[in-house]
Formats: structure tokens, sequence, C-alpha cells
């Protein structure tokens, strides 16, 4: 069953426009970046300085990723 779905799943990427396909690898980094930042937050110490500084990194990419899917949102349509 399980794999019957992971196939349908599969085939269903395949068939999606690359946009779409695209916009879907987005908001996977985007959910993987936001549990790093749920992780960077649960620090307890800031290890020289170098926690805060990932954390500000994570927060810059999450911002990247959002806007790159604003982008392809917006330009999608003129296609």
């Amino acid at each position: 069953m399980r794999r019957s779905i992971y196939l349908l799943a599969v085939l269903a990427l395949a068939a999606a426009p690359p946009s779409h396909a695209e916009q879907v690898n987005m908001q996977d980094a985007l959910s993987n970046l936001k549990q790093a930042q749920a992780a960077l937050l649960k620090v307890s110490s800031e290890k020289g300085g170098h926690t805060a500084a990932a954390l500000r990194l994570v927060q810059q990419a999450i911002a990247e990723v959002k806007a790159g899917m604003q982008y392809e949102k917006q330009n999608s349509k003129k296609n």
C-alpha cells in the first residue's frame, strides 16, 4: 500500500509542470528551514555567537525561499 502511494506521488510530480515541481521543492526547503530555525531557538547556549549567527542565516534563507516562491508565482502567470 505504501509503495503504491509513493509511486503515485512520484508519478504526480513527474507529470506536473516544471514550475509546480519547483514550487514543491521550494516548499520542502522552506519546511526544512523552519525546522532548523525551531531547533536553533531551543539551543541553550550561544556557542561563541555561532548559534545567533546560524539563526540569522536560516532566517535570511527563509526570506529568500519565500521571495523566490513569490517571484515564480508572479512570473508563471505571464507564460
